[in-house]
């Protein structure tokens, strides 16, 4: 299993206004695909909630990892 370090790296943040993106309506496009998923019984209420966290969590992040064996 490898441990991964966070590289000197601009977040995620930074990068999505770089190129002309804001957060919010990335997020609250996914949520409406979501929304649309659970509504049409494709996804459980907790796989929608999971995914949702860990989209948000991702564009928190960093854009840059690193692997150690």
């Amino acid at each position: 299993m490898k441990d991964w370090t966070i590289r000197d790296s601009p977040d995620l943040y930074h990068v999505l206004t770089y190129v002309q993106y804001e957060r919010r309506p990335l997020i609250e496009k996914v949520r409406r695909i979501i929304e649309s998923a659970l509504r049409n019984d494709r996804i459980s209420l907790e796989e929608s909630a999971r995914l949702l966290e860990r989209y948000e969590q991702g564009l928190k992040g960093y854009t840059y990892l690193s692997g150690r064996a």
